[in-house]
């Protein structure tokens, strides 16, 4: 499935994350390239019960966001997917899986940049602090709480969360 769902969104500069990690939520898929988009993928196997809650940590960090279900399920699935979130339906046709967009996603464009800070990796974060401030400084193995406060101010400044989708779409800052 992440295969297909790669194949219908992604292009060559994408960059590609399968179980990103996001406060209690874990997105079975994320692409980055312009544009952020999570991916939830639901089985047979799956009920609705935590979709809610995990739908609203990830519309708080992407851009678009898309649930895929098996197609005999969508009945269900619609009724509990909010009107802004995409459905991705997985098609079964004697063994021959498809998917196929049956809602697309709106774009978000209420960003949490404190969330999607949280959600990047250390190195990464001190990556970017260098490109735009030059310098990271550190207290005693921890970022001084000024200089920290500052740091958040300007990362909650509308343009940053372009600037970091940027970042990430470009990988110059994703460390492995």
């Amino acid at each position: 499935i992440n295969q297909m769902l790669i194949d219908m969104y992604a292009h060559p500069e994408t960059v590609i994350f399968n179980e990103f990690r996001m406060q209690k939520s874990i997105v079975d898929l994320v692409m980055f390239n312009g544009h952020s988009r999570a991916f939830e993928i639901k089985t047979e196997y799956d009920t609705t019960r935590r979709l809610s809650g995990q739908l609203v940590d990830y519309t708080r960090v992407f851009q678009q966001c898309y649930v895929v279900i098996p197609k005999h399920m969508q009945e269900t699935y619609e009724r509990e997917i909010p009107p802004y979130i995409g459905i991705i339906l997985l098609i079964d046709n004697n063994g021959c899986l498809t998917l196929k967009e049956a809602r697309p996603a709106v774009e978000n464009k209420n960003i949490d940049v404190c969330m999607m800070m949280k959600c990047l990796r250390t190195k990464e974060y001190e990556n970017i602090v260098i490109e735009e401030f030059g310098v990271v400084v550190m207290c005693t193995g921890t970022f001084c709480q000024t200089y920290e406060r500052i740091i958040l101010q300007f990362f909650q400044m509308n343009y940053f969360v372009i600037r970091l989708t940027v970042f990430w779409t470009c990988n110059k800052y994703i460390m492995e």
